[in-house]
């Protein structure tokens, strides 16, 4: 008899649901889904205009009337997004684990109705009225309107995305850079720490060595290979470039050239050494190598250690390290790089290094360019306080070590000419950020155009969302990962994937109604 009343206990809300008439034609299509015993909801949406892009909004309210209207008055705005032509399939918001009701002086019974609001080329289409009744199965419980909707709108954003495991029959060893070649061939590149790259096939199905310099480099700490990055033009030239750490510590950038019989294989015997810097330490390598739009090749350098950068490397723009580079490497076999006329130290004649395209760095972990708009974005590794987001303009000083995140490192400092980054997060989220990417797929409606990042430490995953303050943008933890979050990765369709340094798990972020049936990368398209 305890046991039974116990359950009855807990058993908290059921959720009933029905169709409200509505007299609209056309309306649009939206169901909700009661699943988990009533703690879980799910709101589906399937556009009902073939245009570019609609923006739709869906609204709560206590009575029916409230969202009865055309422009519906007196409802709770829940969440609004935007779906275009290529986004098919229909919208769907899992919201879990919703809190228990409150205790009350009687039992009652509570209704909230939904609907979506569809907006496109300045034409209106609405959803019927969709009805939910919520009733306590334990007399003297009541449920708070006000809580429940702050809840469902606080859940909703995001709610869509789930974390599959791909590649899961492949086995990878500390991976650190996940990359395509651009070329159509849907392949991605897994970089292993060690000193290895695989090539993974379409789906994949198979993987293969495609650079192995293990006998080159000493992986430990931070240090090891690090990135590849594929000239924008690699379909016709086949070069590849590659970050990694020598047997002495130095930094090394170097060119392969794809092998003539084997297309998943770089030519061992073609290399061709572009640029080394020496390190003082064995930390604080930086490690991201990248192409912009304007077909420079982008480096990525720390401080070069140790802890609060003792040489100020941060600060000296006579010294690489502590820099992102920009450098043309598009030079003849006797040149191994050209400094750009336009880079901010090109014609310095105080002794400042032409090759340094923005400054004032302690550790940039992973940097990314947003296909759309070009703009730079990197994670910049915090000393003991911050971590760092920044979006990278030519010519422009991060501060360290002057400044860590929005703060002085010594109280008092002089900030004048310093630029701060876009944002900064303190200990109580995580120890070392990891640098991601501006999402530009087509599956996660809700994270495009928004910058997506992690944490090595926590295993956060973060959204930059906008803020009204002055002091930057605001990061919203969407996911709690155990994983150690080395490095995040685009497929050639802009859908995002991370790494798991520990197990070497490979992660790709997909959309809850996408799930099933769906291969871990899409084949190419037939040109015929």
């Amino acid at each position: 008899m305890k046991n039974s009343l116990r359950a009855l206990f807990f058993t908290t809300v059921l959720f009933a649901l029905a169709e409200v008439p509505d007299l609209s034609a056309s309306p649009l299509p939206f169901r909700i889904s009661r699943i988990d015993r009533g703690k879980t909801l799910e709101f589906a949406v399937t556009p009902a205009s073939a245009v570019e892009r609609c923006q739709y909004q869906l609204y709560g309210a206590r009575k029916r009337r409230a969202v009865a209207r055309r422009a519906p008055r007196g409802s709770a705005l829940l969440h609004e997004w935007e779906i275009d032509e290529n986004r098919s399939k229909a919208a769907v918001f899992l919201v879990e684990e919703l809190s228990p009701l409150r205790r009350g002086k009687q039992r009652q019974k509570k209704r909230a109705f939904f609907r979506v609001r569809e907006q496109c080329n300045g034409q209106t289409t609405l959803s019927r009225v969709r009805r939910v009744s919520l009733r306590s199965r334990r007399r003297g419980e009541t449920l708070s309107y006000r809580n429940f909707f702050q809840e469902l709108r606080e859940k909703l954003p995001y709610s869509e995305i789930t974390l599959t495991e791909v590649f899961s029959e492949l086995s990878f060893r500390q991976p650190v850079d996940i990359r395509t070649a651009g070329d159509g061939s849907g392949r991605m590149f897994l970089v292993e720490q060690g000193g290895t790259i695989q090539v993974v096939q379409p789906g994949g199905a198979a993987q293969g060595i495609f650079l192995d310099i293990s006998d080159r480099t000493t992986a430990s700490g931070e240090r090891g290979l690090l990135s590849i990055a594929f000239h924008p033009e690699y379909a016709t030239n086949g070069y590849a470039f590659i970050h990694f750490t020598d047997e002495t510590g130095s930094t090394v950038v170097e060119r392969f050239t794809v092998d003539d019989e084997n297309e998943d294989a770089l030519d061992p015997t073609t290399r061709k050494e572009i640029l080394t810097v020496e390190q003082p330490s064995a930390v604080h390598n930086g490690g991201s190598l990248l192409f912009g739009a304007d077909g420079y090749l982008y480096v990525t350098l720390g401080d070069g250690g140790s802890q609060l950068d003792p040489e100020a490397n941060g600060q000296d723009p006579t010294t690489l390290l502590g820099s992102i580079l920009r450098i043309d490497i598009d030079t003849d076999d006797e040149t191994p790089y050209e400094i750009p006329a336009d880079n901010p130290f090109a014609e310095s004649s105080g002794g400042e290094r032409g090759e340094i395209y923005a400054y004032g760095f302690r550790n940039p972990w992973r940097a990314a360019f947003d296909r759309t708009t070009g703009e730079l974005w990197t994670g910049d590794v915090g000393q003991s306080s911050f971590e760092e987001i920044n979006r990278v303009v030519r010519g422009e000083n991060y501060g360290w070590v002057t400044m860590e995140g929005t703060q002085c490192v010594v109280e008092g400092c002089d900030s004048t000419g310093l630029t701060l980054p876009v944002h900064a997060y303190g200990r109580e989220l995580g120890r070392s950020v990891t640098g991601g990417y501006v999402y530009r797929g087509e599956a996660l409606f809700s994270l495009s155009g928004r910058y997506l990042f992690g944490d090595f430490i926590s295993g956060r995953i973060f959204v930059l969302e906008e803020s009204e303050a002055s002091t930057g943008r605001l990061a919203t933890p969407i996911r709690d990962t155990d994983a150690f979050i080395s490095t995040f990765g685009e497929d050639e369709d802009g859908e995002l994937y991370y790494a798991d340094y520990g197990t070497g798990g490979i992660y790709r972020l997909e959309a809850r109604n996408a799930r099933r049936n769906r291969s871990p990368i899409t084949p190419p398209k037939s040109s015929g």
